[in-house]
């Protein structure tokens, strides 16, 4: 409804040629419940984070442990775990989460090194994102899709 009100009134101020004064009498109520009406639209937190696990070789790796942790704003030292999920036997995972306005940051975290069969065979990996190798691992973009694909390296 003040939707279809603001609609009108900004109508009203370009379709109409009005005297200078009524323009700026019109702007004067317009903007501020422009501004209201922006701020009262809620922003999606809906987050999908999904990718691929593989060895150096392109090989799937099945049983990654991922976690999706959550930290409030100011506060990288204690977050907290949104989900926890294992890659498939084609070595994916995606997850949807909506993390609470009290969060701020959002990372991916490989822990294929809790895997014992895993650990033994690979010392580190390679995180790329959105196609592309990163060297500061592994924040998501809330309210957006993100796509983390992990190479895991042999030792």
């Amino acid at each position: 409804m003040l939707k279809r009100y603001l609609t009108q009134v900004l109508d009203s101020i370009v379709l109409f040629s009005l005297t200078a004064s009524t323009r700026l009498k019109y702007a004067v109520v317009a903007v501020p419940l422009i501004v209201a009406y922006a701020g009262c639209q809620k922003e999606s937190r809906v987050t999908i984070i999904y990718g691929k696990v593989t060895d150096t070789s392109q090989q799937p790796v099945e049983g990654v442990k991922i976690l999706i942790m959550a930290y409030r704003k100011g506060t990288l030292a204690q977050g907290n775990v949104l989900e926890t999920l294992l890659t498939d036997n084609s070595g994916n995972y995606t997850v949807t989460v909506e993390p609470g306005k009290q969060y701020s940051t959002i990372d991916v975290i490989n822990q294929y090194f809790n895997n014992p069969n895993l650990n033994d065979k690979y010392s580190s990996f390679i995180a790329i994102k959105d196609g592309q190798s990163i060297q500061q691992c592994c924040p998501a973009n809330i309210g957006q899709k993100t796509e983390y694909d992990f190479k895991l390296i042999p030792k």
